[in-house]
């Protein structure tokens, strides 16, 4: 950790909208983190961490467990790479699913097949 510290301290600092872009990015990657350790990684607080994570969860479906052994992590399944439909597109092309014609159902029911992030659909379901 002090290694890793001591080397974002010569980087110069990161805005909070890259920093936010590369903290995904490394959840995305090891699937799972602290946020004591993305502070010490990226040489800022616990608390900017905090807020970062508050700001992505509105994006992303992270899953924040908190307590102790708690951590950040990205549902089975779910990578950043990939592109996905938000709640919000996927409850405007169910609303209007029947008012399209059978063929164009089946092609926008393979869209929210295809496009429709896992977790989501568990929420819907629950």
């Amino acid at each position: 950790m002090i290694r890793l510290q001591q080397r974002r301290k010569e980087e110069p600092a990161l805005g909070p909208s890259e920093r936010r872009r590369k903290i995904i990015e490394i959840i995305s990657l090891r699937r799972y983190d602290t946020m004591s350790n993305l502070a010490c990684e990226f040489g800022v607080s616990w608390h900017t961490i905090f807020r970062d994570i508050q700001v992505l969860a509105g994006e992303y479906p992270l899953i924040v467990t908190r307590g102790n052994g708690g951590g950040i992590s990205l549902p089975k399944g779910y990578y950043v790479s990939h592109r996905y439909l938000s709640p919000k597109q996927e409850r405007a092309i169910r609303r209007n699913l029947d008012a399209v014609d059978m063929e164009d159902r089946a092609t926008f029911e393979s869209i929210l097949t295809e496009f429709v992030c896992k977790k989501h659909l568990d929420n819907r379901n629950t």
